[in-house]
């Protein structure tokens, strides 16, 4: 822990051990048999308690009061106020095992993800974090000749499709983003004249740069970073094109407004690539979609027919006597 006014270390931490989270898992699991059966009144007091500490001398997580034992890994950066939290809640009556402490940094996240026994997890973390994970990932993933055992992800169609894409990639880079990711002059051997395009990641995009106003129709993946979900949705509509969209969410409110007032073809919900199935129309908006009826699905079967219209009135007095034929058809 640093003090920030002076940039002078003032406490170290351990870093926790494999055997220490084991036994702040088994120490939880041990408290939640008796602290779920308590009373709420009872872990009302404790926490009320707990606050009344916190303003004193300088409100911890709901999960506790609603009989949930809790593992804690604070920030690796500060991890002292943490400490001095945990005591507070110590003196105002909680008992042990309901709290826990591990210190560590990606270890010790991986292995709170990771434990069966860890029934649901919250965090604050970096929206940013993903992406050098997403970059690791992408390295492994196998450039060749598409017939090739293997293989995820092939050459593009043609020279000039090649150019496009590494001309794009460029402009963005001129234009201010980072490359975290080059898949550009990638060569397969045996295939050394092909139109290979590793994977690519452009970060700190923006709106005017010509690597995201058009479609690169590679394997590019542009990131742009925006503040609010309002803000998310106007830089969807001000695109020119407006195939396909996806928002990863646990909020059913949000997911509504997103669902009506992005203004895409195809939403995705949780899902990554919004690819409907063929019962369901693959749809566009704005220049993403030209024409008057889409393809697959419904839709689809519209297009490819036309619209008859049958009027029918059946009238009891149009009875006639003679019976309706029912026998097989010959050729004669």
């Amino acid at each position: 822990m640093k003090m920030v006014l002076l940039i002078q270390v003032v406490t170290r931490v351990p870093l926790a051990t494999q055997d220490e989270m084991e036994a702040a898992v088994s120490a939880a699991r041990e408290a939640f048999t008796t602290w779920s059966q308590t009373s709420v009144l009872t872990r009302q007091q404790v926490m009320f308690k707990y606050q009344q500490l916190i303003r004193q001398n300088i409100m911890f997580p709901v999960a506790v009061v609603c009989g949930n034992t809790y593992v804690f890994k604070p920030s690796e950066r500060v991890p002292g106020a943490a400490m001095l939290l945990i005591e507070l809640l110590q003196e105002a009556g909680c008992p042990s095992g309901v709290v826990n402490v591990i210190h560590g940094q990606h270890k010790a996240v991986n292995f709170i993800c990771d434990d069966p026994h860890i029934r649901a997890i919250s965090f604050v973390g970096s929206d940013q974090a993903w992406l050098p994970e997403l970059a690791e990932r992408s390295k492994n993933l196998k450039v060749n000749a598409g017939h090739e055992a293997g293989a995820d992800l092939g050459p593009v169609i043609s020279p000039a499709a090649k150019d496009r894409i590494c001309s794009l990639v460029q402009s963005g880079i001129d234009e201010g983003a980072t490359c975290m990711l080059d898949g550009r002059n990638l060569i397969v051997p045996g295939y050394e004249q092909g139109n290979f395009v590793g994977p690519t990641i452009l970060t700190d995009v923006k709106p005017h740069m010509q690597c995201y106003k058009e479609e690169i129709f590679g394997p590019v993946l542009v990131a742009l970073t925006v503040d609010t979900l309002d803000d998310a949705i106007r830089v969807i509509n001000e695109n020119p094109y407006g195939n396909g969209t996806a928002i990863f969410t646990t909020n059913g409110a949000t997911a509504r407004k997103f669902t009506y007032t992005a203004d895409a073809g195809q939403v995705g919900i949780n899902v990554p690539i919004p690819v409907p199935l063929p019962m369901f129309s693959f749809t566009g908006s704005r220049g993403s979609f030209l024409g008057d009826a889409n393809f697959y699905g419904k839709a689809g079967i519209n297009f490819y027919t036309q619209l008859k219209t049958v009027t029918q009135m059946w009238r009891e007095t149009d009875v006639t006597p003679t019976q309706s034929a029912t026998a097989m058809p010959v050729m004669r």
